[in-house]
């Protein structure tokens, strides 16, 4: 399980990434990705045979833009198709300044990374290629991971870091993505536009859980924040005020694998019919 890279035709490496041509990467000992059965099958035959194993070439066609620590290529997999490479210069990296609040140690790149990974490969498999991207493995270019990499499925194009307005439908459709992660127990915690992609038959996909939570679906205090990243969402690309909205008015579905789903119901309506009386002297000074 390797590939190594081409740059195709008036393609230049960018400076953050500083990739080459030829560069040769090779599953890492650490990753927990395991080739599909036919691809695994097809190399054993080879094997076999005594016919050579040819590595794959990763041909990379575009540049697509730098994130906090990774580069993000788009590429062309002879075997994946259309894929992203994502990608970092572990010896020159973004984030390595410790005088700075983003400061990453060299020794946590790699758990970054893992840890990523352990969303794909564990509460969100089920999910790739329907909400999140079909993950291909995180890889390395040698003993010392001066480069890492890891290869996703092509998502699509985001929605954009900044404010949008949105027809319900395509609401309706980022809600229905995140509520199927927030079902598998994962709270993605950074809700940027930039991390909600759009692909060529108008689906969503999900990225980036560098910095998400495994939480657990069965667990009163799991659920509820939960249904707090299930509000902050909604708000922020619903556009309902506070008072529109209550957490008794989200789908059941939510609480539906607690020990006491209608007990649960229960606060959260007594919740939302409290009223807050303020003192007459913080009234009138609003």
């Amino acid at each position: 399980m390797s590939f190594t890279i081409d740059f195709a035709e008036g393609i230049k490496p960018s400076v953050r990434s500083d990739l080459s041509n030829g560069l040769h990467f090779s599953l890492h000992d650490k990753s927990k990705y395991i080739l599909p059965k036919e691809a695994s099958e097809g190399e054993n035959k080879r094997s076999i045979q005594n016919r050579p194993v040819e590595t794959p070439i990763l041909t990379i066609n575009q540049y697509l833009y730098g994130g906090h620590l990774w580069d993000f290529w788009l590429a062309h997999h002879p075997h994946y198709g259309k894929v992203v490479l994502k990608v970092i210069n572990t010896f020159n990296h973004p984030c390595w300044d410790p005088n700075l609040d983003d400061y990453v140690p060299y020794k946590d790149i790699i758990k970054e990374a893992t840890r990523e990974e352990s969303f794909y490969l564990g509460p969100l498999k089920e999910l790739q290629e329907t909400v999140v991207p079909k993950y291909f493995g995180l890889y390395s270019s040698g003993k010392t991971d001066r480069y890492l990499a890891i290869l996703l499925e092509y998502g699509g194009q985001s929605i954009g870091a900044g404010y949008v307005e949105l027809h319900k439908d395509w609401k309706k459709k980022i809600y229905e993505a995140y509520k199927q992660i927030h079902l598998k127990g994962v709270c993605h915690f950074d809700l940027g536009g930039q991390h909600i992609l759009v692909n060529d038959h108008q689906e969503i996909r999900l990225v980036s859980f560098r910095r998400s939570n495994k939480l657990d679906v069965k667990k009163r205090q799991d659920v509820l924040r939960i249904l707090e990243e299930v509000y902050a969402l909604r708000l922020r690309y619903g556009g309902k005020s506070e008072k529109k909205l209550k957490y008794n008015t989200l789908s059941p579905d939510y609480w539906s694998q607690l020990p006491d789903p209608q007990a649960f119901k229960e606060h959260l309506d007594e919740c939302a019919n409290r009223v807050v009386r303020l003192p007459p002297e913080v009234v009138a000074y609003n």
